[in-house]
């Protein structure tokens, strides 16, 4: 049986909450990204369905601040090399996926590896840079698709259906409503 979630949101539901997540982070220098990051996801969880209900997360600015530490720490300690490979990454994705409830109880769960994250990463980078950027877009999908395809409710993983090229003609559609809607001087 497939797992559908659907983000039932739109712009206007997070602006606030972005916005106010932002005045946190600069006020606090950077301090408060923690709590900035969990408040975001918990609006966007919010307003994300699974069979009809909507899906919480239970996890805290204090546990995301302790993670941000460890994390800092063995970068440090690894000469940057725990970032780098994808580690820190795999970490927050893991905490992240074990504190999203769905509305019968269950908890995602995060099952990718670092290197096969890392390997993504590479791929996408060089193939984007080959292309002077034009890839980029059909990265990202390729990049969400990976890490959904890891993420399982009872075993059973998580699917991915965005393409490149639809996140192109939404980057096109913002491109051209951004432009259209600037002040003219």
């Amino acid at each position: 049986m497939r797992v559908n979630l659907e983000f039932r949101g739109s712009w206007a539901t997070l602006f606030g909450p972005i916005l106010l997540a932002t005045l946190l982070i600069v006020i606090t220098l950077g301090i408060g990204t923690p709590w900035a990051q969990v408040y975001i996801r918990r609006k966007v969880l919010s307003n994300t369905y699974y069979q009809g209900q909507p899906l919480s997360f239970d996890g805290t600015g204090g546990q995301a601040f302790g993670i941000y530490l460890t994390i800092l720490l063995l970068t440090l300690v690894t000469f940057g090399f725990y970032a780098i490979l994808g580690f820190a990454n795999v970490r927050m994705l893991k905490w992240d996926a074990e504190h999203t409830i769905l509305p019968n109880g269950k908890r995602l769960e995060y099952r990718g590896t670092a290197l096969d994250l890392f390997g993504q990463l590479l791929l996408i980078s060089v193939l984007s840079a080959l292309t002077i950027g034009i890839y980029y877009f059909w990265g990202y999908a390729r990049l969400r698709h990976h890490i959904i395809g890891n993420t399982s409710v009872d075993r059973r993983p998580l699917q991915f259906s965005g393409t490149g090229g639809q996140y192109l003609g939404v980057a096109l559609v913002n491109l051209f409503l951004t432009i259209v809607t600037l002040p003219m001087n």
